[in-house]
């Protein structure tokens, strides 16, 4: 009797595959609470219809544009009629320096080779 208990206990100890687990009771018992929250068997009050008035839909006003808060300070530059880049009165005085430079080279250069 004790040999049939100890083979029927290994028979019991046996690794039982994930598919054969179930779940166990669930943790709660769930109650309905439906009749507690629901009126039951309860006439329905009478209904009445009744008229109000209200005033007129008033029109809201437009938006104002947007206008960003200003940041730092204004400052204004003033240019009169001759402040500005003339190019012919401004480029005068470096083409006749850079002219008579390279006819002087050119000279300089003439000069030696008539020497030499």
């Amino acid at each position: 009797m004790i040999k049939q208990q100890l083979i029927e206990y290994k028979n019991s100890k046996k690794e039982k595959a994930p598919y054969e687990l179930r779940p166990g009771p669930p943790p709660r018992i769930e109650v309905d609470l439906t009749e507690f929250l629901t009126e039951q068997n309860k006439f329905k009050p009478e209904e009445e219809t009744v008229k109000t008035q209200t005033d007129d839909f008033v029109a809201r006003p437009p938006t104002p544009e947007y206008v960003p808060k200003k940041t730092g300070r204004d400052v204004v530059t003033e240019i009169g009629d001759y402040d500005l880049f003339e190019y012919d009165r401004e480029v005068q005085p470096i083409l006749n320096v850079l002219l008579t430079k390279t006819v002087e080279q050119a000279l300089l250069e003439i000069e030696e080779e008539t020497e030499l």
